[in-house]
Order: structure tokens, then sequence, then C-alpha cells
């Protein structure tokens, strides 16, 4: 039987209006996630997509994720 683990984040993502159009994204936890999307449902997928992003590049350099997003 294969085991499967399961880790919740808890991140708290900041959705601003950008004057051009579509929102910007910043999370204080982890500077390194920025991103931005047309639309809030966007917006948010790309801020998921850059968490897996920014959670395998630590992994890599055998960095750890802060204690407060666990």
């Amino acid at each position: 039987m294969k085991m499967i683990e399961v880790i919740r984040y808890n991140l708290t993502l900041v959705f601003e209006p950008d004057p051009d159009g579509g929102y910007v994204v910043n999370c204080d936890e982890l500077p390194e996630l920025i991103t931005e999307g047309d639309t809030l449902d966007e917006a948010f997928a790309n801020a998921k997509d850059a968490f897996e992003t920014i959670l395998d590049a630590y992994k890599r350099i055998g960095r750890e994720l802060p204690e407060s997003i666990i």
C-alpha cells in the first residue's frame, strides 16, 4: 500500500488591484512570492504555481520554510 503525505500550508496572500488591470499578489511570509493575474481566479492560480515553484527551490537548496506557514 502506497502512503500519501499531505501537508497544509497557511499563507496570507495579498491581492491588490493593478491600476493597469488585473491583480498583483504577494506574501509577507515568502517575499519571493510575487505574481499577478488578469482575474482573481487567475491571480490565485498563479500564486499557487509560484508557491509550488518556491517550495521546490527551497527543497533543492535545503532551505526551510518559515514555521509560521507550516
